[in-house]
């Protein structure tokens, strides 16, 4: 049986620490399954590509 795995990574921006800088979130789905956890590191949202799902100038 072939599993669908898929990688995401997103801001989660409900998530704000006192220097304004948002907390980013990884996703991984497995045959629909999903699991979010924290990668404990934050940043800057302007600095962020929605897109390409990574910091902007990476």
């Amino acid at each position: 049986m072939k599993a669908t795995i898929s990688n995401l990574f997103y801001l989660k921006r409900a998530k704000v620490n006192s220097k304004g800088l948002v907390a980013i979130f990884h996703r991984i789905t497995v045959n629909g399954k999903r699991i979010e956890k924290s990668t404990g590191k934050y940043i800057d949202p302007v600095k962020w590509s929605v897109e390409g799902a990574k910091m902007k100038g990476v």
